[in-house]
């Protein structure tokens, strides 16, 4: 989804004639946790009355409702707009239920292409702003697996939040190496990002803590030559509220995106996003009618996360992926990736062709490039643990 589709998901999300719905009673759903992203299943209806059943994700930092073209067909809804530059087109909203209750969704786009997905990175045929949601107290039960509508306080450490009259956007404060900086609390990312600006002031300072070039493993989330340059690194220790957390990993995204794009849709500037890897370790409720955040920690390690064959990869539109870049600086990228292991990827998730990667140190995956099958071959690369 470009700028303009998701300024305007946002527009629409706070027009005046949106109407609000009263506080139902609690309801709560099953979670799916994958690549540190969630899913709930949500009931969509569209035309003529047409049902389906979506797998959606659930995005605190989203800007609109955005389905695959086969389940926007398959709900008959209308076709509204041209496809702007990210082939996305804006639709008839469809009724959506979460439970029993219905969401309030005043924007809806969808892919222009012939797509079962709205995307690779998140694999699924719905995408949910979280500020459709701006009606309930929203629990992110991350190890219980469940979402919750309006249930009950979790009795647990409060930590101070502000939500956007303009996007709904949650913003929270993080302290790193003794400052205080303003976060985006983002359930849509799979991997807390901070601006390369800050990056690079925090590792002059600290020489010793852990860097890598590159985003590996679940900091790949769209390849290319941003997460080719982009900066891992791991903060040995970030405050939040009261908690302390240890071994916080960052991937860097470049100066202004938080700064200048970001910043003007939040209550405050910032200079990040926390996302799933840290959330993961997190049941929190999240209240916004009421500006509330509560948090009850128990540690969720993802054994493995970061031990993986170091490459760079990058869906294509047909589905088909490439190797945007490599830890060791090879002459692969921009190479066809076939395979991992024998297991051809098209068509797979991104998080599948991360799994196939990954591995114990010191062992090896095997790949398969080429633009064909008569002109690929393979080559083997070395499992590491990147930070």
């Amino acid at each position: 989804m470009d700028r303009a589709t998701f300024l305007a998901g946002v527009v629409a999300l706070f027009a005046p004639e949106t109407g609000r719905f009263g506080a139902p009673e609690s309801i709560t759903v099953p979670m799916l946790v994958q690549n540190n992203r969630i899913y709930v299943d949500a009931d969509f209806t569209g035309s003529a009355g047409r049902e389906r059943t979506l797998q959606t994700q659930i995005d605190t930092g989203g800007g609109a409702l955005i389905l695959a073209r086969r389940a926007a067909d398959d709900l008959g809804l209308q076709v509204l707009g041209k496809p702007d530059r990210s082939e996305t087109v804006r639709i008839a909203a469809p009724l959506v239920y979460i439970g029993s209750d219905s969401v309030t969704v005043p924007f809806a786009a969808s892919t222009s292409a012939d797509t079962s997905v709205i995307g690779p990175a998140a694999w699924s045929p719905a995408f949910l702003a979280g500020a459709y949601l701006r009606d309930y107290a929203v629990t992110f039960d991350y190890p219980g697996r469940t979402l919750s509508l309006n249930a009950p306080s979790l009795r647990a450490t409060q930590i101070p939040v502000r939500i956007s009259s303009k996007s709904g956007f949650p913003r929270v404060e993080l302290v790193i190496d003794g400052e205080a900086m303003g976060f985006l609390l983002d359930t849509g990312a799979s991997f807390t990002m901070l601006s390369e600006r800050v990056v690079q002031r925090l590792r002059s300072k600290n020489p010793s803590w852990p860097t890598v070039t590159g985003a590996y493993g679940p900091a790949n989330m769209l390849g290319g030559p941003m997460e080719r340059n982009a900066t891992m690194l791991r903060i040995p220790k970030v405050r939040f509220g009261p908690l302390l957390l240890e071994s916080v990993d960052v991937v860097s995204r470049p100066a202004g995106t938080f700064e200048h794009y970001m910043s003007p849709l939040m209550s405050a500037p910032i200079v990040g996003a926390i996302a799933g890897n840290v959330l993961r370790n997190f049941a929190f409720r999240l209240d916004y009618p009421q500006e509330r955040l509560e948090l009850r920690f128990t540690e969720n390690p993802w054994p493995g996360e970061l031990t993986i064959a170091p490459i760079i990869v990058r869906p294509r539109p047909d589905g088909s992926y490439e190797i945007a870049g490599e830890l060791r600086g090879s002459d692969l990228a921009g190479e066809r990736l076939v395979a991992v292991e024998g297991h051809d990827v098209d068509g797979l998730s991104l998080f599948a062709v991360q799994e196939l990667l990954r591995g114990t140190p010191g062992s090896t995956r095997t790949m398969t490039i080429g633009n064909t099958a008569q002109q690929s071959h393979r080559v083997a690369v070395a499992v590491v643990s990147i930070l």
